[in-house]
C-alpha cells in the first residue's frame, strides 16, 4: 500500500457555475485517476495494489460553511484506458444488450434498492479487460462510460453527489479496477466477495431456490381463489413448492394501474377468506406469497388520506401516490401491514415490489417537520431493515404499536422517537430513478436547518449510528 502523503488541497481550481451560482472546481490527479470536487476540499488517496488489480481509496473533507454555499456538491472521477481487446460490457442494468457505447450516451445509475456500482468491460471471448466498481453501494451514483471517438479510448466518469451520501464534512469512497485476464464472471465474484466484506449478505432460504409458479403470467390481475388453488395443485405435480399471488388480489378493478393499492385487503370477490384460501394451498404442500406494491397508495385508498402531504409524488396515469419513507409514521405502516397479513394470513413470504420507484421530484419537500431522514436512500434503506427484521421476527419487532392504533384510516398513528441518525446534509433529488434515469436535481435549502438539527442532537445519536443495507442476491443485508 502506498500513500500520496498528507491532506492535498487540490491545486488546480477551475472558475465553473451550476445553476446560476458560481463555484470553483478543485481539480488534482492521483495516478492517473483526475479527481474534482466543486467546492473547497481537502483529498486524500491511498493505492493497494495486487498483481492486476489496484483499489484507491479518496477521502474528501470540506467544511460545512463551504458546502451550504455550494447548491450542489458533488465529487467526480475520471480516468481512461486503451481499448485493447474490449468488445463487449457487464452492468446489473445491461439486460441482453452488452455492446460497447459511445462516452455521449446515457449514463447507468445505482443505488440502494437498484443496480450495484460495477462495469466490467470483457473480450469476445469472455476475459476480463477492466472491472470498474465502487464500495457504496448505497448513494444514488452516476456512471458514464464509453468509448470517446476522438482518441478511441474508454472513457470512466464517475459522479457522486455528496449530499445524497449523508456525510455532513467527509465522505470516502473505494474505486476498484481489476485488469486480471480471468473470466469476466470471475472478475464479478471478485467485486462481490469484496462487497460482502463490507455488506453482509441476506440469508436466503431454500424455497427460494426452489421452482415456482406466478400468477401474474397466467391470471394477471384476474387471481380468484377456486382458480389459484386449481392451479397450485396441477404446478405442485409439475415440481413447484411455492406460489406468488400478483397484483390483482386487493381490489376488483382489473385495469391495471394502482388506484386500489394501500389498504391491503383482500378483495371479497376474489379471495372471500384468506386465511382459508392459504390453508388450501397449503394443504396442497406449496408455500404461499403475496405481492405487494411497497411505495404505492391508490388514489381510492384510505391510505391516501391518512398520509395526505407525507409522499414524494402523485403519477396520474398510474393513478396512485408515492409514499414518503423519510417519516417514521409510514415506515411503521408498511411494516406493521405485512406483519399483520403474516400473522393473520399465514403467509410463507411476501414479494415486495417496486422498491426501486421510491424517488424525489423538483416539488417534493427537501425536509418537513416531522421526518427523521433528510437522504432519501437513507430512509428507504432503513425501511427495508427494518421489514426484514420485523418478518424475521414473526412481529415481536412491532408489537409495542397498540393493536388498536393499527390499519389503514387511523390517523393515530403513533409518532416515535426516531429510530437511527438524524439529517445530516441537504437532500439530494434526481428526477428519476434506476437503469438511466437522469440526475438532475433541485434542491429547497433544506442543508441549514437539518445541518443545525444534526448539531442540536448530534450528543445524543451521533453520525456513526447508521444502518446500512444492501440488494444482494434475493435480499437485503445489514451492517
Amino acid at each position: 500500500m502506498h500513500s500520496d502523503g498528507e491532506l492535498n488541497t487540490f491545486d488546480a481550481q477551475i472558475s465553473a457555475h451550476f445553476e446560476g451560482r458560481a463555484c470553483c472546481m478543485f481539480e488534482q490527479k492521483f495516478d492517473d485517476i483526475l479527481t474534482a470536487i466543486n467546492m473547497p476540499a481537502r483529498v486524500q488517496h491511498t493505492a493497494e495494489r495486487e498483481g492486476a488489480r489496484v483499489k484507491h481509496t479518496f477521502t474528501a473533507e470540506w467544511s460545512a460553511d463551504d458546502a451550504m454555499a455550494c447548491k450542489t456538491p458533488e465529487m467526480e472521477l475520471e480516468l481512461s484506458r486503451p481499448i485493447i481487446d474490449i468488445q463487449y460490457q457487464w452492468h446489473s442494468g445491461c439486460g441482453t444488450d452488452r455492446s460497447l457505447k459511445a462516452d455521449w450516451c446515457a449514463p447507468t445509475h445505482s443505488k440502494i434498492s437498484s443496480g450495484c456500482p460495477l462495469t466490467c468491460f470483457y473480450s469476445d471471448n469472455g476475459t476480463n479487460r477492466l472491472t470498474v466498481a465502487l464500495d457504496d453501494c448505497v448513494t444514488l451514483i452516476s456512471r458514464q462510460m464509453g468509448v470517446r471517438e476522438e482518441d478511441a479510448t474508454l472513457s470512466i466518469k464517475i459522479k457522486i453527489p455528496l449530499d445524497a451520501t449523508g456525510k455532513l464534512e467527509s465522505y470516502s469512497v473505494t474505486l476498484w479496477l481489476d485488469e486480471t485476464a480471468c473470466r469476466y464472471e470471475d472478475a464479478i465474484r471478485a467485486v462481490n466477495a469484496w462487497w460482502e466484506q463490507k455488506y453482509e449478505s441476506m440469508p436466503v432460504p431454500k424455497a427460494a431456490r426452489m421452482p415456482m409458479y406466478s400468477c401474474w403470467y397466467n391470471f394477471h390481475q384476474s387471481v380468484y381463489a377456486h382458480e389459484v388453488e386449481a392451479e397450485c395443485a396441477r404446478a405442485k405435480a409439475l415440481g413447484m413448492d411455492t406460489v406468488i399471488v400478483d397484483d390483482g388480489w386487493q381490489t376488483d378493478d382489473n385495469s391495471r394501474g394502482y388506484a386500489y393499492c394501500g389498504d391491503w385487503q383482500p378483495t371479497p370477490g376474489k379471495i372471500p377468506d384468506m386465511r382459508a384460501h392459504v390453508k388450501a394451498v397449503h394443504d396442497l404442500g406449496m408455500k404461499y406469497m403475496l405481492w405487494y406494491s411497497v411505495p404505492f397508495i391508490g388514489k381510492y385508498s384510505e391510505a391516501a388520506k391518512l398520509f395526505k402531504g407525507k409522499t414524494l409524488e402523485y403519477q396520474e396515469r398510474m393513478g396512485a401516490y408515492t409514499l414518503d419513507p423519510r417519516y417514521p409514521e409510514v415506515r411503521q405502516y408498511l411494516i406493521d401491514t405485512y406483519v399483520r397479513a403474516l400473522k393473520e394470513w399465514d403467509l410463507d413470504g411476501f414479494k415486495l415490489d417496486f422498491i426501486d420507484s421510491f424517488r424525489m421530484r423538483p416539488d417534493t419537500p427537501a425536509w418537513r417537520e416531522g421526518m427523521d431522514y433528510v437522504v432519501l436512500e437513507d430512509a428507504v434503506r432503513r425501511l427495508m431493515v427494518d421489514v426484514m427484521k420485523a418478518l424475521r421476527d414473526k412481529g415481536r419487532y412491532t408489537d409495542r404499536i397498540p393493536p388498536e392504533l393499527h390499519g389503514p384510516g387511523n390517523a393515530r398513528i403513533r409518532q416515535h422517537d426516531a429510530r437511527g441518525r438524524l439529517p445530516q446534509f441537504h437532500v439530494h433529488q434526481p428526477r428519476g430513478h434506476g437503469r438511466s434515469a437522469p440526475d438532475q436535481r433541485q434542491y429547497r435549502g433544506a442543508f441549514r436547518h437539518a445541518g443545525m438539527e444534526c448539531e442540536r442532537q448530534r450528543g445524543v445519536r451521533g453520525r456513526s449510528d447508521r444502518k446500512r443495507a444492501v440488494l444482494h442476491g434475493a435480499g437485503f443485508g445489514t451492517s
